[in-house]
């Protein structure tokens, strides 16, 4: 996926969310007011991401029976639609994420289990639930909402260089080897920290520095300077959707 079909997925998400978020502020309200049903279904509706945050932190499938950490993630959410703050207008699900995070590491520690914490012990395993929870309707919107969060990071940092996400719809390479040579080029500014801070002190690429490194023509990083300095970015942040399409772009020169 290219930069441009990530701005397109970003307006789609913003125009879709704006409604949903109302709803889900409403909802919040009425169930913090002391609506104890809504509570209960509203808690219910959202096992899935309940399921995949505590599955996150312990390294493995985590069902419902027979695992005190989906208890401690219950209640870690239900704690979470408590100490929500409703005036900052954050999003509510990675807020409650961080706290079921919290929650079930605080439990690991006080009960000696941190050997506990594997990856996937087989691709059975990790296909089943993937199937069962990343390929849900709850997984996806949850997905959308950290895609919109990546780009409204991004918006904010790019403009720090007056670049905008338009700009990066526009200038992206439209040919597969420019794009690659682009994110070559822009992966060996962000791995050298002497380049990368001088990118970062002076808002502008070193292209002489640059050019020594990068063995490419003058004109190929000045004809895509936005687009460089945005992958560069990308690369040295912790947006990892964002940065997992430039590796999926540059796999696929093999």
């Amino acid at each position: 996926m290219s930069i441009s079909k990530l701005f397109n997925l970003n307006n789609k998400v913003e125009k879709t969310m704006d409604s949903s978020e109302n709803s889900l502020l409403s909802l919040l309200i009425n169930i913090k007011e002391g609506d104890v049903v809504l509570r209960e279904n509203f808690i219910i509706d959202h096992k899935p991401f309940i399921l995949k945050a505590v599955s996150g932190v312990v390294g493995k499938f985590i069902s419902e029976d027979n695992h005190d950490e989906f208890s401690i993630g219950m209640e870690a959410f239900n704690e979470s639609i408590d100490k929500y703050d409703l005036d900052k207008k954050s999003s509510f699900f990675k807020f409650s994420e961080q706290v079921i995070q919290r929650r079930i590491i605080d439990y690991l520690r006080k009960n000696k289990k941190s050997g506990m914490i594997y990856p996937f012990s087989s691709i059975n395993e990790y296909e089943a639930f993937e199937e069962r929870y990343l390929t849900s309707d709850s997984h996806y919107r949850y997905e959308n909402i950290e895609v919109n969060e990546e780009i409204n990071a991004l918006k904010v940092e790019l403009g720090k260089y007056g670049i905008t996400i338009a700009d990066l719809a526009i200038c992206s390479p439209k040919h597969d080897d420019s794009r690659r040579l682009c994110i070559k080029i822009a992966r060996i500014l962000a791995n050298d920290s002497e380049l990368f801070d001088k990118l970062k002190k002076n808002k502008s690429i070193p292209r002489n520095e640059l050019l020594k490194k990068a063995n490419v023509h003058r004109r190929t990083i000045e004809n895509n300077r936005k687009y460089i300095i945005a992958v560069s970015l990308i690369l040295n942040s912790n947006l990892e959707i964002s940065k997992r399409l430039f590796k999926y772009a540059e796999e696929e020169i093999s």
